[in-house]
């Protein structure tokens, strides 16, 4: 697909192949070419002002970061893409953004951070209707909630997140969350 773009100069189609090459080596954990992709894919999309494009390509770089522990770069580039989504009214990616600061919040240790930006994050995600999304928003902050020792409370929100992932047909998140509530659930007392 990114050859024939390419030898047709269609730059529209060569961001996104360059992107989806960078997507399927991230979910093949090669994070440098991932990112390698990625920051093309971003280039080809600044120059025919996709700034959809533009977002998705953040996303995706800071995500990179995320895994590989580089939690500053990855900070920074969801910051970025943050002020973007807020530039194109984008309240979808926006919450997006925000649950990923949050998680980097939560794995910093900044738990009253975490916890705010998780439920600004929902709010969001509710005005859109994105159940998958705010059932992810849930799940996050069920583990939150694990992590200060309330277990009842992150029974409660994860009970939450699988009612949304079964409410959209999301069967993959919902056997992931039934199998983490049973873990949570069946876990001694802290």
């Amino acid at each position: 697909s990114l050859s024939t773009a390419e030898a047709i100069g269609n730059i529209v189609q060569q961001s996104t192949a360059t992107y989806n090459i960078g997507e399927a080596y991230y979910y093949q954990d090669l994070f440098d070419e991932a990112l390698e992709y990625m920051e093309k894919a971003l280039a080809l999309s600044d120059a025919i002002g996709d700034m959809l494009g533009k977002t998705f390509c953040y996303d995706a770089m800071g995500d990179i970061h995320f895994r590989k522990d580089e939690l500053d770069e990855a900070e920074a580039i969801y910051n970025a893409n943050l002020k973007l989504q807020h530039e194109l009214k984008d309240n979808e990616g926006i919450a997006h953004s925000i649950g990923n600061l949050a998680n980097i919040a939560l794995l910093r240790g900044e738990l009253p951070k975490a916890e705010e930006l998780y439920v600004k994050q929902a709010e969001l995600l509710t005005e859109v209707g994105d159940l998958e999304g705010l059932g992810k928003a849930f799940y996050n902050r069920g583990m939150y909630f694990l992590d200060k020792d309330d277990k009842e409370t992150a029974i409660t929100l994860i009970k939450e997140a699988l009612r949304l992932f079964e409410q959209c047909n999301a069967q993959i998140l919902v056997d992931f969350v039934q199998d983490k509530l049973k873990e949570v659930q069946d876990s001694p007392e802290p």
